[in-house]
């Protein structure tokens, strides 16, 4: 499997971890020589993202595991202003499932960690256009299917009613389709 570490350049800045939780998220903010600086929970509203900007310097390196809150936590810490995020790729850090230790604590302790040395395998996050683009794609999909059995359920109705084999006359086919489109 191909694994993209990211490259920092700016590996002489404090790092952060945060374990992203539904309603409260773990932070583990480490110097720049690995030592633990501070360890706390913030609240997943606009007062804990506030409690975090308090806390935590704009030059700081973060780095999360992409779950679903992953778009959000990364638009929202950048409007705070921070701009060196890293997107953990979840299936590359199989390491935390398997810990005999498994906790928020740890865990924020491990990113932070693996992302302090560069070592932080990274997930790529959709740009605002590429995610209307998948959306609009999924949805067409959807369509698609619904139609079909919307068209399956007509067809079924008429073979019950014995009206099928009437609307299969050659002449009545292109007014037939263009009904059940």
């Amino acid at each position: 499997m191909n694994k993209k570490i990211k490259n920092n350049n700016n590996m002489n800045s404090p790092v952060v971890g945060i374990d992203i939780g539904e309603e409260k998220s773990v932070v583990t903010y480490l110097s720049p020589e690995g030592e633990v600086k501070e360890n706390f929970e913030f609240d997943m509203n606009t007062d804990g993202y506030s409690e975090f900007a308090s806390k935590i310097p704009r030059e700081t390196r973060i780095a999360f595991e992409a779950s679903g809150s992953a778009y959000v936590v990364d638009r929202t810490l950048r409007e705070l202003g921070y701009s060196d995020i890293t997107v953990a790729h979840p299936k590359e850090l199989a390491w935390i499932v398997k810990s005999k230790k498994k906790n928020d604590k740890v865990d924020s302790l491990k990113l932070a960690k693996l992302h302090l040395v560069g070592m932080l395998p990274e997930s790529h996050l959709l740009s605002e256009d590429e995610r209307i683009f998948r959306d609009l794609l999924i949805q067409r999909v959807k369509l698609s299917s619904e139609i079909s059995s919307v068209k399956n359920s007509n067809i079924g109705y008429l073979k019950r009613e014995g009206l099928y084999s009437s609307c299969l006359n050659p002449m009545t086919a292109s007014l037939r389709r263009g009904g059940l489109q």
